[in-house]
């Protein structure tokens, strides 16, 4: 089912401020999410710069960019183009270095600050869908439940290596997000929300790649389709914020186990690797 933020929003106009950079994070999300698969070809040039309503300058930059950070290779020829390169474990690696440069004390004001855009977001969006009958937030709300069944269901048979799509439940629920605060029909409300997602580098699609999580997240998700169609406001509200602290916590612990890893220090001494004063670092 298709909605405005769905694939087809990949390539959508950009805002004349920094074009560059956000054609750069557009692409590498949908890359990251395997929105875009490997091999798979992009538009051309002129074709790519007449989607976004940039210039053909803004997109060969945007492509150079997306070649020094690997994600992207050109070839030369008749069948030659610009195509797509995603590596699973490297995907997520470079997240986790992006997770590892943040402080936890950065962490929870990202927590304090999301919580409380969705908090009055999924308000109003009970609200408004109940008297305009919107059904983008529902469809969106299924699709992510569609692919964290499924991921969950490939969990036995390739626990150890990630798949293409381990980040993918990340995309739809970025969306899902988009949608509720699209739904307060506040211009101002989803500015908000796109410019902290960007701040946060997408890190809580890092998650996804915990299966017991993403088995848990599926019930919970459930739960809120189950309160839109009947209209519960206050448990929907509850279970759009349960996976969003959930995560931050997560993101929070993973993180100090990828500090731990990498001094050496091992788990052991996880649960005590933020001191006070480690806590802003």
């Amino acid at each position: 089912m298709s909605t405005p933020f769905g694939r087809m929003s990949i390539f959508r106009p950009v805002a004349e401020t920094t074009k560059t950079d956000l054609i750069v994070d557009r692409l590498t999300r949908a890359i990251e999410s395997g929105i875009l698969k490997n091999g798979e070809k992009l538009p051309g040039e002129a074709h790519m710069a007449h989607l976004f309503a940039v210039s053909p300058i803004t997109a060969r930059e945007a492509l150079e960019q997306l070649r020094t950070d690997g994600l992207v290779t050109t070839r030369r020829g008749r069948d030659g183009g610009s195509f797509v390169v995603s590596d699973p474990a490297g995907n997520i690696s470079r997240l986790e270095r992006s997770l590892l440069h943040m402080s936890t004390m950065e962490l929870r004001d990202y927590q304090t600050y999301y919580t409380t855009l969705m908090f009055r977001s999924a308000q109003l969006a009970m609200h408004n869908i109940a008297h305009d009958g919107r059904n983008n937030l529902l469809d969106t709300l299924r699709t992510l439940i569609a692919d964290l069944s499924s991921d969950s269901a490939s969990a036995h048979t390739d626990a150890d290596q990630p798949g293409d799509t381990a980040l993918s439940p990340g995309y739809h629920e970025m969306q899902l997000h988009l949608e509720i605060a699209a739904a307060t029909q506040s211009p101002s409300t989803v500015n908000a929300l796109l410019e902290l997602q960007n701040k946060l580098h997408h890190l809580l699609w890092l998650r996804f790649t915990d299966r017991n999580l993403a088995s848990t997240l599926v019930g919970i998700y459930r739960q809120a389709e189950h309160d839109l169609i009947q209209r519960n406001p206050k448990s929907f509200k509850e279970h759009i914020l349960t996976p969003i602290n959930e995560g931050f916590a997560w993101l929070i612990s993973r993180r100090i186990a990828l500090r731990c890893a990498e001094s050496g220090t091992g788990h052991r001494n996880a649960a005590h690797a933020d001191t006070p004063e480690q806590v802003a670092h």
